[in-house]
């Protein structure tokens, strides 16, 4: 992969009160136009692969799961989303 071709969602959250209010479908969403307006082919995110509802939430989403690893003792899935800027909605 090449460097600058990703940006990187790192730690997003939101209070368990205010789940299932598409609060999480809002910060993907704001996170795929910054990546789009910055010209880059791909937003990554990583998450821990034990919860399941959260890697759904993503595969659902448009997320790609394209490798695992270790963060110490924690296995973690990552992810990566292609985004199309307007400039390129016409490529294959």
């Amino acid at each position: 992969m090449l460097e600058g071709e990703a940006l990187y969602a790192h730690k997003l959250s939101i209070a368990r009160a205010h789940a299932g209010k598409g609060l999480g479908r809002a910060l993907l969403d704001a996170a795929r136009a910054e990546a789009q307006a910055r010209g880059r082919r791909f937003l990554r995110l990583d998450t821990s692969s034990k919860h399941l509802p959260l890697c759904a939430f993503y595969e659902n989403y448009g997320f790609i799961k394209v490798g695992e690893r270790q963060v110490g003792p924690y296995p973690v899935h990552l992810y990566q989303l292609e985004v199309k800027s307007s400039s390129n909605v016409f490529d294959s």
